[in-house]
């Protein structure tokens, strides 16, 4: 049967039966009932019309067709009831109990190691397996957890917004010394932080260098990965999104550029040599914006990009002699920067 047909069926019974939906709502179905014979008197058209749609739908009789279609009318008209305050509630706790195990699972975490890291909320094995049980574990607490452990957005966690993840403001952008205390604190905690430079895949930016805000904007952001442990000692990754900016704009490259050149020369500060990784990830334009406006998870976006991204080397871009941006790196604008970043990473 075509959908439009449904709904003007729907549209029809719950015109008609609309003020009996609420006393529908609590009848009790009588099973002594069941299969019991009901006569409709059908005009000759409503018959054929019938008759016909039952043989398309595969030989079956018009009162069973007849039978279906009742029933679903019935079902899409007592779908109403969803938006019931106690139905949204309800659908809402289920969404949230979803989106945390999903988290858990896209981060390849094993059921008996998610229970490890909600050992201290009440959750074992037993209660993943059985979903009310897992429900009447959901807490406040045990949200907010989560979501601050894997930097995603509480409300998305709990069930209330659509947006799963949202990118840190200047972080790096105005921020590089503040960046790279933060990556030094992140390697002395045992974390092997490791910076991924984000942007799409056939990226222009020699045109985005060229004619700025003139060409259409190039967005580059920094997305930073760190290796957790579960109680158990199972490594997994969790990714932090931190500031998208465009690269047509001078100062966003030029503090990029910074925190870029201080990664590629951590040969100067010993301590820190090798600890900190640096990479360029090109990831399809589409995910991209999915990634900036907050609609992908960024592990999901980076396990996406494997059908069609590919891997680029931001440090290409800092070398003063085969940089294709080499005239901008010899203005004396890295330099002030580079020094405050000398003395970030004495904390």
């Amino acid at each position: 049967m075509r959908p439009n047909l449904v709904l003007n069926l729907q549209s029809l019974f719950s015109s008609l039966l609309g003020r009996g939906l609420e006393k529908a709502a609590s009848a009790q179905p009588n099973p002594d009932l069941a299969g019991a014979p009901t006569t409709i008197r059908l005009s000759p058209e409503a018959r054929a019309f019938f008759a016909a749609q039952a043989e398309a739908f595969g030989q079956i009789s018009t009162s069973s067709f007849i039978a279906m279609t009742l029933e679903g009318v019935m079902r899409a008209t007592q779908s109403n009831d969803s938006e019931r305050p106690q139905e949204q509630l309800r659908r809402r706790i289920e969404l949230s109990r979803d989106r945390l195990l999903h988290v858990f699972q896209v981060h390849s975490i094993e059921p008996h190691e998610i229970a490890s890291l909600l050992n201290d909320y009440g959750v074992t094995t037993a209660t993943l397996h059985e979903e009310s049980a897992l429900l009447s574990k959901l807490t406040d607490h045990m949200i907010a957890h989560v979501a601050e452990h894997f930097h995603v957005e509480r409300g998305w966690l709990s069930g209330s917004q659509e947006y799963c993840a949202r990118t840190a403001e200047q972080q790096w952008y105005k921020n590089t010394q503040g960046a790279i205390r933060t990556l030094i604190q992140l390697s002395k905690d045992g974390l092997r932080p490791e910076v991924i430079v984000l942007r799409r895949h056939r990226a222009d930016f020699a045109r985005a260098y060229q004619e700025g805000d003139n060409s259409p904007h190039e967005d580059v952001g920094v997305l930073i990965q760190t290796e957790q442990r579960t109680p158990n000692g199972r490594p997994y990754k969790v990714y932090e999104l931190w500031d998208f900016e465009r690269w047509n704009y001078p100062k966003c490259r030029h503090y990029l550029k910074a925190l870029i050149m201080w990664l590629t020369r951590q040969s100067e500060h010993p301590s820190y040599f090798g600890r900190i990784h640096l990479r360029g990830r090109s990831i399809d334009h589409d995910l991209l914006q999915k990634l900036i406006y907050g609609r992908l998870l960024p592990v999901e976006a980076l396990q996406l990009s494997h059908r069609s991204g590919s891997d680029w080397y931001p440090q290409d871009y800092v070398d003063p002699e085969s940089s294709p941006e080499a005239e901008e790196i010899s203005l004396g604008f890295y330099p002030d920067i580079t020094d405050g970043c000398k003395r970030a990473a004495t904390f």
